[in-house]
């Protein structure tokens, strides 16, 4: 209930015939329509009556397939709409889980001009918290900079997808040149980073080989895991960012530069600095604007997100129609994903290589060798390590049913949230009440 309370992104959930069964808040400031005007009706009914110009609920309804449609609600209001069909095992449609943005949110946050942008963008960022909306708010302000920036944060956050996203929303013409410090051995630190003249050693090129400094000339180098990089290279990279200017190995002539650093590391450089294995006078020419991508466990509104945008690359790379079940998705998006979006790509790749169904279900995570750590979802009701996946998710379901009542004015309104029927709920609700008693007996003995 967090995750649709607080994204900024409008969420539509609907039936098999296309009644409006949930909306978040954001559909309201998103579309402007108010929020009696949807629930309890059907989407093709609202377009008739005009309140919106089309629909990619219905779209889904009718195609059995994932749409992506610009519309316009109550006249005035763009929309970019992505409805998903939700289908069971017998890939029966049960619903439609739609997605609504703003065009001209997207354009300030700098995803305008979708018909034509200036450069192809592979950022593939994926944006509903308020913490990464902060994020990507900051860094589409910077990237019209010149200014070096320092991306820290966890492995596997999305740094590097950060990096792609400043550099496409730039103006820089020239190219977007990554560089793994970790990996550049350190006898080939000042040929690799500055290049060389032919014949400036053995095994060398005859005709000279530029560096990843030179061939970054009026675009971007983004110095991946900096933090990795070798003392006695750092004062080496320092002249040539200061100087603007490189002289290959071997060579005599000084070529002139003009390189915007985005550097990137898990590492906290501060404290690295005060412990001397990171030179000072570097860390302040590179973190000139510092940027922290929180973990995916501090942004679970995100993903979701995540998951739709895996799901629908995979389906396209392989041309395969996979749906996660409900109950999957529910779990995957309790789980903390210590290795973070890394770790969820991880899983979904896996589930889809390894899983014959179309149907992948919460059974599917045993088929992939499941390495998901149980005491990692975060309720207080699951840390109990002997319990089997199937209670594990029984207790989170019962969980999420307890939230929803809380912040329900009635059972009727909570079983409309959860897309479920009162009868469901009133069971699922005696189910508690059985569990609550068991404890407190359990308590008194």
């Amino acid at each position: 209930m967090n995750m649709l309370t607080h994204s900024v992104d409008g969420l539509i959930l609907t039936d098999s015939e296309g009644m409006v069964l949930l909306i978040n808040p954001a559909v309201k400031r998103v579309t402007h329509i108010p929020p009696k005007m949807l629930l309890g009706n059907r989407l093709g009914d609202l377009v008739h009556q005009g309140v919106g110009s089309d629909s990619a609920i219905v779209r889904a309804l009718e195609t059995e397939k994932s749409c992506t449609i610009r519309l316009t609600t109550l006249g005035t209001r763009e929309v970019l709409s992505s409805a998903c069909p939700i289908k069971n095992q017998n890939g029966k449609i049960t619903g439609v889980v739609c997605n609504l943005r703003s065009i001209s949110e997207l354009n300030q946050w700098g995803f305008g001009n979708l018909q034509k942008p200036e450069k192809p963008s592979e950022s593939g960022l994926v944006v509903s918290s308020h913490a990464m909306t902060n994020v990507v708010e900051l860094a589409r302000r910077v990237a019209e900079t010149e200014s070096s920036i320092l991306i820290q944060g966890e492995t596997g956050v999305g740094k590097d997808v950060l990096a792609r996203f400043i550099y496409d929303t730039s103006k820089r013409p020239g190219p977007f040149i990554k560089v793994n410090c970790a990996a550049v051995p350190g006898s080939l630190f000042e040929s690799e980073f500055f290049g060389y003249e032919g014949g400036a050693f053995t095994g060398a090129i005859q005709t000279g080989k530029s560096g990843f400094v030179e061939r970054a000339d009026k675009g971007v180098l983004f110095l991946d895991e900096i933090g990795e990089l070798p003392l006695e290279f750092q004062s080496k990279l320092l002249d040539v960012l200061d100087s603007h200017e490189v002289v290959r190995v071997g060579g005599k002539s000084p070529r002139k530069i003009d390189v915007r650093v985005i550097a990137a590391t898990n590492k906290n450089l501060a404290h690295c600095v005060q412990s001397g294995h990171f030179r000072e006078d570097l860390y302040y020419r590179i973190a000139v604007i510092p940027i922290h991508i929180p973990p995916l466990r501090e942004r679970e509104e995100d993903i979701l997100g995540l998951l739709a945008r895996f799901v629908n690359d995979l389906n396209i790379k392989y041309g395969v129609r996979k749906y996660f079940d409900p109950h999957l998705v529910q779990f995957l998006c309790g789980y903390t994903w210590p290795g973070n979006v890394r770790e969820l790509r991880n899983v979904i790749d896996r589930l889809f290589l390894m899983v014959d169904s179309n149907v992948v279900t919460i059974k599917s995570l045993d088929k992939i060798g499941n390495d998901l750590k149980k005491s990692e979802v975060p309720s207080s009701s699951m840390k109990n390590k002997n319990k089997t996946l199937r209670e594990i998710i029984e207790q989170y379901e019962l969980e999420i049913i307890r939230q929803a009542i809380e912040n329900a004015g009635t059972y009727r309104e909570a079983a409309l949230s959860l897309g479920i029927s009162l009868s469901t709920l009133n069971r699922k609700v005696r189910q508690i009440q059985y569990l609550k008693r068991l404890i407190q007996d359990t308590a008194s003995e």
